[in-house]
């Protein structure tokens, strides 16, 4: 029993960091087409850092290479947002669901 629960737990909380990175590729979306038009100087004044909370969930911020993960991730999102397609119904889930493939595949090579 105690498997099913943690198993459940495991589910719950890979939706929740899905949702969270959608969050974030909304987020960084719009700071990014403001600071297009004007409006944002510092892209890093209106970020919200749900990087920090998704790295959290998955135990990174004690992990040896962190800094070149959060690297890695910024880069992914730049290159998300300057997607043309992404303003297209459902891309932002999917591209949620492919950046939290590949940052857990970053984290654990082997899976």
């Amino acid at each position: 029993m105690e498997s099913t629960e943690q198993f459940e737990k495991l589910l719950i909380n890979d939706v929740v960091i899905v949702q969270l990175i959608k969050n974030d590729i909304i987020n960084s979306r719009l700071i990014n087409d403001l600071k297009g038009i004007g409006f944002v100087q510092q892209k890093n004044d209106y970020t919200l850092d749900l990087y920090r909370i998704i790295f959290d969930y998955f135990g990174i911020k004690d992990f040896v290479s962190y800094n070149e993960i959060v690297e890695w991730y910024f880069l992914y999102i730049e290159r998300i947002c300057n997607d043309p397609l992404v303003s297209k119904a459902g891309a932002i889930e999917t591209l949620a669901l492919e950046l939290y493939c590949e940052l857990k595949k970053q984290i654990v090579p082997d899976k």
